[in-house]
């Protein structure tokens, strides 16, 4: 994968030693002002320590280091609303929201039934549309050895499948490039249809106590 600086949305990331995944895009602390990257609890967490390296690319070398872990909401057996996490960023890391492809990431947006939108991933990046908004499911990590359940989230119907290391991608509306969500899972149904999950990024915010800067944030 490509090393990207400064950082962008949309592209590879690894905790070290960990599971690769995608950066959905930059917040700061509502309270402490720090800059974080956003990505998924099961791209960033998986049994971290504080400060633990978060590489970019991903599956490169600890040398690659662009911030460290910093906070995860605790994934429950049951009632789930969000599966994100934070990692702080290293002060002389500079960073920017916009995609490599896609242009600048230009604000946030309620997700709607039938919305068209975008998933870009580090892996596939591909459109969708917006099935669901409050859509409960089971959701099966590590093989299927760990199930949690997930409430109100967005069922969107793709035209590709995502795959293992989009995990963390942002969710955008293809009108107008505005965040709706952050992708955390992926499936085909029986029929062939592609499916992606999407935590609502309103409840990712909320639960993290961060906020996105716009039009653009750098450190």
């Amino acid at each position: 994968m490509k090393r990207h600086r400064p950082l962008l949305a949309g592209i590879s990331i690894e905790r070290i030693y960990g599971m690769k995944g995608t950066l959905c895009c930059f917040v700061r602390g509502k309270t402490n002002k720090k800059n974080y990257l956003l990505s998924c609890n099961h791209v960033l967490n998986g049994r971290a320590r504080l400060g633990d390296s978060v590489i970019q690319p991903a599956m490169s070398r600890s040398i690659n280091k662009v911030a460290g872990f910093e906070k995860a909401i605790p994934l429950k057996s049951v009632g789930n609303l969000v599966d994100a996490a934070i990692a702080a960023i290293k002060a002389d890391v500079r960073f920017r929201n916009s995609l490599p492809e896609h242009g600048t990431i230009k604000g946030i947006a309620t997700a709607e039934r039938n919305m068209g939108v975008r998933i870009i991933g580090a892996y596939t990046q591909t459109y969708g549309t917006v099935r669901e908004t409050h859509w409960n499911e089971e959701v099966h990590f590590n093989g299927g050895m760990r199930k949690k359940e997930f409430k109100s989230q967005l069922l969107i119907e793709t035209d590709e499948l995502l795959r293992e290391g989009d995990s963390g991608a942002p969710v955008l509306t293809k009108k107008d490039n505005k965040l709706v969500g952050l992708f955390f899972a992926g499936r085909v149904r029986d029929d062939g249809t592609k499916e992606a999950l999407a935590n609502k990024i309103q409840e990712v915010l909320k639960g993290l106590q961060v906020e996105v800067v716009f039009p653009r944030v750098e450190a």
